[in-house]
């Protein structure tokens, strides 16, 4: 994450039951759902480097 904060639901991808607080220097997972805020984010994983 480059800037923002936000709550985000990883529920889909990790099963956390709560939005989880995603700050500057925070890894955000794609697929993630942002609840509210504005996020700026920097791919740093592609293809066979991602989960």
């Amino acid at each position: 994450m480059v800037e923002g904060t936000s709550n985000v639901n990883e529920a889909f991808l990790t099963g956390e039951s709560r939005p989880v607080v995603k700050k500057a220097n925070d890894e955000a997972i794609a697929g993630a759902v942002n609840g509210e805020g504005a996020l700026t984010v920097k791919v740093t994983r592609t293809g066979d480097q991602t989960t």
